[in-house]
């Protein structure tokens, strides 16, 4: 039932949407490791989270080299700006392109910390592995704000289409809470 559900809704995002760009390529990966998991009824063993885990990580380096850096002039006035309690002030500097750039930069290092900490810990204790799953699932925690900020720093129309792209998001994230949480809670703890 979840294998239909999946293919179904995978259907409607292609055919239900006016024509897009194609995804990123590392984007995509992580879409075809995650669905060809799907079809498969076993847990996802080591080798299978270990390359589900490569390519999130070649995601984040993607992402990332995608993402412009703000000049440090531009992140002081960002700092100072951030610092007032004028609301006004507060609401104009986090509507501009030089603060979604900096959200995504923040993400981006996070989220890079996180996947390499999770290559890492793949196949260690059950408890060092579910921990960098779960760090990395807060990447995808709301990908609403990461679509906005892209939008607003003009790098992409959304997650789905543009030059950086997410589509993987919202299925990785139900992926970690569901079969590798439940299959790293029933595997033995390897030390």
């Amino acid at each position: 039932m979840k294998t239909i559900s999946i293919a179904l809704m995978l259907a409607c995002l292609a055919l239900g949407q006016p024509a897009r760009a194609d995804p990123m390529a590392s984007d995509s990966a992580v879409l075809r490791i995650i669905f060809d998991q799907s079809q498969n009824k076993a847990d996802p063993n080591v080798p299978t989270r270990s390359a589900i885990a490569d390519a999130v990580l070649s995601f984040w380096r993607d992402f990332d080299s995608k993402i412009p850096r703000n000049s440090p002039a531009v992140t002081e006035w960002l700092t100072k700006e951030l610092t007032t309690t004028d609301m006004e002030r507060i609401n104009r500097v986090t509507s501009t392109p030089e603060y979604a750039l900096q959200e995504l930069s923040t993400l981006t290092d996070d989220c890079l910390s996180d996947a390499a900490l999770l290559k890492q810990s793949i196949g260690k204790t059950t408890v060092s592995e579910m921990y960098a799953w779960m760090r990395l699932s807060g990447c995808y925690g709301n990908p609403h704000a990461i679509e906005i900020h892209l939008k607003t720093a003009s790098l992409s129309k959304g997650l789905y289409d543009g030059p950086i792209t997410m589509v993987h998001a919202n299925l990785l994230h139900s992926f970690i809470a569901g079969r590798i949480a439940n299959s790293l809670v029933r595997q033995p703890d390897p030390h």
